[in-house]
């Protein structure tokens, strides 16, 4: 079910624009991706489709390799809370983003 308009228009924006995200496993990939966003980063509901759209390489990334060190290195060495760290994943550009500039060097 998606509708015209809000998170599910959204998300089908996502899917549109990048469609490869349709050939990842939903129980290996997706949902674990959603998931960790949600759950660890504590980036609202609402707001995943925009950052999964302004940052596809999320997609490709392990959560535990390479999304999880980044942030557990942040919070810790600028002493940051949950909202902080999700204000980082959600407000920035993708050419300054620390998850996508971290996964670059590798």
């Amino acid at each position: 079910h998606t509708s015209s308009g809000g998170a599910g228009g959204r998300a089908g924006s996502v899917v549109t624009a990048h469609p490869v995200v349709l050939m990842d496993s939903v129980d290996q990939k997706l949902r674990p991706l959603l998931r960790f966003l949600h759950d660890e980063v504590h980036v609202e509901a609402g707001s995943l489709p925009r950052v999964l759209s302004r940052y596809p390489l999320l997609f490709a990334l392990s959560i535990h390799h390479k999304l999880t060190p980044p942030l557990t290195l942040l919070a810790q060495e600028f002493d940051l809370d949950d909202k902080t760290l999700a204000k980082i994943v959600t407000n920035t550009h993708a050419h300054t983003n620390p998850l996508t500039a971290q996964s670059q060097q590798t």
